[in-house]
Formats: C-alpha cells, sequence, structure tokens
C-alpha cells in the first residue's frame, strides 16, 4: 500500500477468459505500469519431450502476457509502461547451456513479442 501498487493475484494467465477476470478486478481505473510476470518452466528433456508440456509452457510464457496486455489495453494510458518479465534463456543469440526446450521456445516467443 506504501508503494501504491496492487498485486492482482490468482489470474490464470493460460486461461483465454483471463481478460474478463482481469477487467472486472480492474474496472475502469488507469494502468500506469502493467508488468508480466507469470511464467513456469518444465523439464523437457530432448528425449522424453512432453508436446503437452511444451504447449502449457507456451500457453503461459508466451501468448499469457499478450493476453493480459490486450484485456487491459484500454485501461493503458498514453505514456504507461508495459513490462513483460523474461529470461536470458529465451536469447536466442545466447543458446549456450542448451535443453529446457519448451522454456526456452516459449521465452523466445515472448522476447520477440515485447
Amino acid at each position: 500500500d506504501a508503494l501504491g501498487v496492487e498485486v492482482i493475484s490468482g489470474v490464470d494467465v493460460g486461461n483465454d477468459g483471463v481478460g474478463d477476470v482481469l477487467k472486472a478486478a480492474v474496472g475502469d481505473r488507469q494502468i500506469d505500469i502493467l508488468v508480466n510476470n507469470a511464467g513456469i518452466l518444465n523439464v523437457d528433456p530432448l528425449n522424453e519431450l512432453d508436446l503437452d508440456s511444451l504447449r502449457q509452457q507456451f500457453e503461459i510464457n508466451t501468448l499469457g502476457p499478450l493476453r493480459v496486455t490486450t484485456a487491459l489495453r484500454s485501461n493503458l494510458p498514453s505514456g504507461s509502461k508495459v513490462g513483460i518479465i523474461t529470461s536470458r534463456m529465451g536469447s536466442i543469440a545466447d543458446n549456450t547451456s542448451g535443453g529446457m526446450y519448451g522454456y526456452r521456445i516459449s521465452k523466445a516467443g515472448v522476447n520477440m513479442a515485447a
């Protein structure tokens, strides 16, 4: 409260209905700074690749911030800022450690959107 920050918890950014939940919580209030911080990392070894796990990571890590930002776009006045918390593991230029395929793919995707 001292910082004037509000955190809306319990929001499933992997669900297409997240916009309705957020709009109900925010109403017509303006948002000066929107931080997209939801994320998930599942361990996906190449020899045991789980496509459902990859899809889940993509839904949350890549599409989640887009869902949230799109839903709250009308609450973002001119000059407002939108941040997306990402990861170095999503860097195409810095892919030295390998592994974590679903996470890497999903964070590379959100980096391209940011």
